[in-house]
């Protein structure tokens, strides 16, 4: 499965997020999995803003930003079911993230990891 895409849904009508899965067993439509990632594997831009080509982008308000020493930890709400934790720095240019601002947020397909879920319905 080395290089396999999968498309991964909050449910059948929210944005799907590709995975290039690196290894593991073969999942299934509609099989229940956890979709992980590290937060320094998530990109935040302006929704005007074109991100890194070939990546995931989905489109989120932001929920809470808080200071870190590296910069910021930013909650992004994608959808009802969909909560993403970013690692964002803080740029010269750009104020800050703060909650209710709109965002598009990338995500590596190369980075993210898929669980499967030991319990099916």
């Amino acid at each position: 499965m080395t290089g396999q895409g999968v498309e991964v849904a909050t449910d059948r009508d929210a944005p799907r997020i590709t995975v290039h899965t690196a290894s593991g067993p073969g999942f299934r439509v509609g099989q229940r999995v956890t979709f992980a990632l590290h937060a320094r594997h998530v990109t935040l831009q302006p929704p005007s803003a074109a991100g890194p080509p070939g990546w995931n982008a989905l489109n989120g308000l932001v929920a809470d930003a808080s200071l870190t020493p590296a910069g910021q930890e930013v909650t992004v709400l994608c959808g009802p079911d969909m909560r993403l934790i970013a690692a964002a720095p803080i740029l010269p240019d750009r104020s800050p993230w703060s909650p209710g601002q709109p965002v598009t947020v990338g995500i590596d397909p190369a980075a993210a990891h898929l669980i499967a879920d030991p319990v099916q319905p």
